[in-house]
């Protein structure tokens, strides 16, 4: 016992010397679509070393952008659009910075969902870049400028429900707000 709470105190002192937030978050996923958030913020080695990168440690913007170019600053993007990162704004030399840490120091993964619209997550995370680029701007049209219903696209783009949802979470550029598909943010 005893050599376990010396443990525990060192590993809180380590984190809290690496600015790391000594309360082990757990991202708890219950929908089957929000898997996609979980499988594409890996499917690279520019966002996996993004993501472990800020496991360790806070980091700009700018000092991910200089080590893993603009990939690694649209894995920021899409990590910040999926809530896998906290923020907090730090005083510099040159000014405030927004530095990003990972949230969440484990996940736990409590879904129950049909064969059907588990292969459609999938299918929607897995797919070729070309693929889903293709899908997506089908949905940026369809959803700009005001946004689109849920059901509206499912009809017009002939996929699922489940299918666009697991879209929309891939994307950067679209986001879900209840049954509405509307740009997320500034488009660019």
């Amino acid at each position: 016992m005893r050599a376990s709470v010396g443990l525990i105190g060192r590993l809180l002192a380590s984190q809290k010397r690496h600015g790391a937030s000594p309360m082990a978050r757990i991202k708890v996923v219950n929908e089957p679509t929000d898997l996609v958030g979980l499988l594409t913020a890996v499917d690279s080695p520019v966002k996996r070393d993004v993501y472990l990168a800020l496991t360790s440690g806070w980091e700009s913007e700018r000092t991910i952008e200089s080590r893993f170019g603009m990939g690694g600053r649209s894995a920021l993007s899409q990590f910040d659009k999926q809530d896998l990162l906290e923020s907090r704004w730090e005083s510099t030399a040159e000014g405030p910075k927004k530095m990003y840490h990972v949230r969440y120091s484990s996940f736990k993964i409590d879904t129950t969902a049909p064969m059907v619209e588990l292969s459609e997550v999938l299918s929607a995370a897995m797919m070729p870049a070309e693929e889903f680029l293709s899908k997506e701007e089908a949905l940026v049209v369809l959803a700009n400028p005001t946004g689109v219903n849920l059901i509206d696209a499912s009809a017009r783009m002939a996929l699922s429900q489940t299918m666009l949802r697991a879209l929309v979470k891939r994307s950067s550029r679209l986001e879900m707000k209840g049954l509405r598909i509307g740009p997320s943010g500034p488009q660019k």
